[in-house]
């Protein structure tokens, strides 16, 4: 199956004056924890992970970042949206393919982040899938992401 997995950035940042790899610069634990399941839970290769980023919309995991400050909370609805259509946009060109080959895009991260990405991969015929059960708080999240990843048997989280 052709799926890709999109998590939102975090607060927390390498402390560094120059740009390291996206995957490693953010140090929050709801990221640790998401990367974590793509990897082992959904078995994707870092070629499939991508995160989404209110500075720069979408990156790979090995693309260089330099820190920032900013998050979509500063932005209006509609500077949201379009900021989704740029990252749905950027995707295609990322994975060489247009969005109606992906069959399926787990979305991870809050709803700020998950919503104008959902809206505009769903106007794309692509399954979204939000791994996590609604409702569920930062610390929750966090929670239930570390218990996946370590009761599929994919070893102890870390």
């Amino acid at each position: 199956m052709n799926e890709i997995a999109l998590i939102a950035c975090s607060k927390n940042k390498l402390r560094t004056e120059t740009a390291v790899p996206a995957g490693e610069l953010y140090q929050g634990q709801l990221f640790k924890a998401q990367l974590a399941y793509a990897r082992r839970v959904l078995q994707l290769p870092n070629k499939r992970i991508f995160v989404l980023s209110a500075a720069y919309g979408v990156a790979k995991l090995d693309y260089p970042l330099r820190p920032y400050d900013q998050t979509l909370t500063q932005m209006k609805a509609e500077e949201r949206r379009a900021w989704g259509m740029r990252v749905a946009y950027h995707l295609g060109i990322l994975t060489g393919q247009q969005g109606d080959l992906w069959q399926r895009v787990y979305v991870m991260g809050g709803e700020l982040y998950r919503q104008p990405v959902e809206m505009a991969l769903t106007g794309l015929s692509t399954e979204v899938s939000v791994p996590h059960p609604p409702g569920l708080g930062y610390a929750r999240q966090v929670a239930w992401y570390k218990r996946q990843v370590e009761e599929h048997g994919a070893g102890q989280f870390v």
